[in-house]
C-alpha cells in the first residue's frame, strides 16, 4: 500500500515544471551520457535559493536586522547536525551509486555524530539531504514500430498521422520507454495498423495527431506483439500526451530536490486494508493468502517555484 502510495506521488511531482537537465541542456534528449553532478545539483540550489524556497527545519522568519532563531538559541545550536536547516532530494537507486562514486557526497555512515536519518536516507551535499527510492521511474527510447494502412470505413483523414508509442511496465505502471515519432498518410477513410514490440513485462498505450509532437492518447494498455487499428483521432481535448523522448541509448533517470511545502497530500479517506488467510468453499485446504488494501488521497503540487526535478543519465543503469 505504501509503495502504490509512493508511486501515485511520483506521478505528479513529474508533472512539476521546473526541470533542470544534466550538463545544463534544454531537453531530455540533450541529456545524453550526464550523470547528476555537482554543477547540476549547485544550478537547482542557487534557483530554488533566489525564489525563496524554505528549508526543512529553517529558522522562523525574522523582521531585518534581527537575529534568526537558528543563531539566538542554544538549544538548537547544541543539535546542529540533526536540525541544521535542508533541503531533501529523493533519488533512484542508480543515481545512489552515481553520488557514492563522487567524492564531494558525504555518505550517511559517514556523518560524524548519530542522528535521525529520513527512511532511505543515504548522505547529503551543501545542504541537501537526499533520499534513496526504488519508485522512480528510469526512461529509455526505442524506434517505433511501423505504420501501415488498410481497409476503410474509418474517420481518419486524408492527411498526415503522426504515432507514438509508449511502454509501460507491468511492475510500477510507469510509461518508461518511449518509442520514436513515426507517421503515415492514408487516404481518407483508410485504418492505420500497427503491431506493439514484444518487449516482456511492458503493456503499451498508443497517442495518435495530426500534427507533430501533438499527439493526444488514443488507446492504452495494449499486450506486447499485439495488432492494433487506428480508425478515428482522439478527441482535441483529451487531456493524456505521451513523455518526453530522451536520447536514443542513454537511460534518463529523474532526481527531485524539494524544499518545504513544495507538495501536499490530502488524505480522503483512511487506509483499509483485509487479509484473508482462512479455508472457504473456494479455497478448502487453505493454501491460498490474499491480501489487499483501499485507500483515497489527493495529490498537488502547492508551490511548484519551492521544487526542482533534475533528469540525467546513470553508469549504474
Amino acid at each position: 500500500a505504501i509503495e502504490t502510495m509512493e508511486r501515485n506521488m511520483i506521478d505528479t511531482l513529474m508533472t512539476g515544471t521546473q526541470v533542470y537537465y544534466s550538463g545544463g541542456g534544454s531537453t531530455r534528449s540533450s541529456v545524453g551520457t550526464n550523470v547528476l553532478s555537482a554543477s547540476d545539483l549547485g544550478h537547482v540550489l542557487a534557483k530554488l535559493r533566489k525564489y525563496g524556497a524554505p528549508a526543512y527545519n529553517g529558522p522562523k522568519a525574522q523582521p531585518v536586522g534581527k537575529e534568526s532563531d537558528m543563531k539566538s538559541d542554544p538549544r538548537i545550536l547544541g543539535r546542529q547536525n540533526a536540525n541544521t536547516p535542508h533541503y531533501v532530494g529523493v533519488i533512484h537507486p542508480s543515481v545512489e551509486q552515481d553520488l557514492i562514486n563522487n567524492s564531494t557526497i558525504t555518505l550517511a555512515y559517514q556523518y560524524s555524530q548519530p542522528w535521525a536519518l529520513y527512511n532511505g536516507e543515504v548522505g547529503q551535499w551543501s545542504g541537501v539531504r537526499f533520499c534513496r527510492s526504488n519508485m522512480i521511474p528510469e526512461y529509455t527510447s526505442g524506434t517505433g514500430p511501423a505504420l501501415s494502412v488498410s481497409g476503410s470505413g474509418s474517420s481518419l483523414p486524408g492527411a498526415p498521422i503522426y504515432v507514438v508509442v509508449t511502454g509501460v511496465d507491468t511492475q510500477n505502471f510507469f510509461e518508461s520507454v518511449i518509442y520514436t515519432e513515426t507517421n503515415i498518410t492514408p487516404t481518407a477513410g483508410e485504418n492505420i495498423t500497427l503491431t506493439t514490440p514484444n518487449t516482456p513485462g511492458f503493456v503499451y498505450n498508443v497517442y495518435v495527431g495530426t500534427a507533430s509532437g501533438a499527439e493526444r492518447l488514443s488507446q492504452s494498455s495494449i499486450a506486447a506483439n499485439t495488432p492494433v487499428t487506428i480508425s478515428a483521432l482522439p478527441p482535441s481535448n483529451a487531456a493524456a500526451v505521451p513523455p518526453a523522448l530522451g536520447s536514443a541509448t542513454d537511460v534518463v533517470v529523474p532526481t527531485f530536490v524539494f524544499g518545504q511545502n513544495a507538495y501536499g497530500v490530502a488524505p480522503l479517506d483512511k487506509l483499509e486494508t483485509t487479509y484473508l488467510r482462512e479455508a472457504d468453499k473456494f479455497d478448502p485446504l487453505n493454501q491460498v493468502r490474499m491480501v489487499g488494501w483501499k485507500f483515497m488521497e489527493a495529490y498537488i503540487i502547492t508551490q511548484p517555484n519551492f521544487m526542482y526535478r533534475i533528469e540525467s543519465s546513470t553508469a549504474f543503469a
